[in-house]
């Protein structure tokens, strides 16, 4: 088996190459994709040799199309790489594995073929559809979008009708089958109406991959759940930042990944991880 990860990263390159080398077996290939906002050139002094960049670097903003064109080049170039991945793993630079790599393969492995993403089905007139605004044109600024938004009722009464069958939403972070992957890039080529309207929706990223993987031969395939450990108890519109204190609930969660961590902030808990990693990393060399 083989399997990429795609790490779609902003800041701190320091603790990317942690992360990196958190990952480092035979069985990943590891790709970074750099905001083209952020300097490239300290990641690539950091991380260990092997590591490819994405060469295509987007200005990525939050709640835009940004970042879904920055994951799909991504996927493209990786698919360029190698055609033949079992498995593409999107975390962000802000993760870090809580199993080892050598575990997150095996599990991978026990489930070939499958799609690895939290959906849930997006229904007209609910809280998750305003907060999405699918209906409505977004232009990124608030002011635009509310006077664009009332002029288009005056001309057209009528909602912005969703393209696909029904609007899935999920995490923007996921494992796809190499096959599903190529799929998606394929569709998002031959597709321009739909990938149109994405462009003028908010936090498209939340629901663009899950809409077309369930109107898709692979929506049979998803595993809904995406192994990923991540903390929205502050209410905020970002997930809380991981510290030492959250580590019990770490090791007990069951999940592969965590986020999210800030090394400056606290980097105790990524060496109690580090530790963790190792310990289960020799416990299964001796049941071997």
């Amino acid at each position: 088996m083989k399997c990429a990860v795609l790490i779609q990263a902003h800041r701190g390159p320091e603790q990317v190459a942690r992360l990196c080398r958190a990952l480092s077996h035979p069985v990943f290939d590891l790709y970074i994709g750099v905001d083209r906002k952020t300097e490239i050139a300290p990641f690539r002094l950091a991380v260990p040799s092997g590591v490819r960049f994405i060469r295509r670097r987007i200005d990525v903003r939050w709640g835009a199309f940004s970042q879904v064109e920055a994951t799909l080049y991504g996927l493209e170039e990786i698919l360029k790489e190698s055609p033949l991945y079992d498995f593409i793993l999107f975390i962000s630079g802000q993760d870090y594995p809580l199993l080892p790599p050598a575990r997150i393969a095996e599990e991978l492995a026990r489930h070939p073929g499958a799609q690895f993403m939290c959906r849930t089905r997006v229904e007209e007139g609910t809280p998750a559809c305003d907060r999405y605004r699918y209906p409505h044109v977004h232009f990124g600024n608030r002011t635009l979008t509310r006077g664009v938004n009332r002029l288009l009722r005056l001309v057209s009464p009528g909602r912005r009708k969703f393209p696909l069958p029904a609007a899935y939403k999920g995490s923007s972070w996921w494992t796809l089958s190499g096959s599903c992957a190529e799929y998606i890039t394929r569709y998002a080529r031959t597709h321009p109406r739909v990938v149109r309207f994405f462009r003028r929706a908010h936090c498209p990223d939340e629901f663009f991959f899950q809409s077309i993987v369930l109107d898709s031969p692979f929506a049979a395939s998803v595993i809904p759940d995406n192994f990923r450990y991540v903390d929205w108890s502050d209410g905020r519109p970002n997930p809380r930042t991981l510290t030492e204190a959250d580590y019990d609930r770490l090791a007990a969660s069951g999940c592969w990944f965590a986020r999210k961590f800030d090394a400056e902030q606290d980097s105790r808990i990524l060496d109690r991880l580090d530790r963790r990693l190792a310990l289960l990393s020799e416990e299964a060399t001796r049941t071997e």
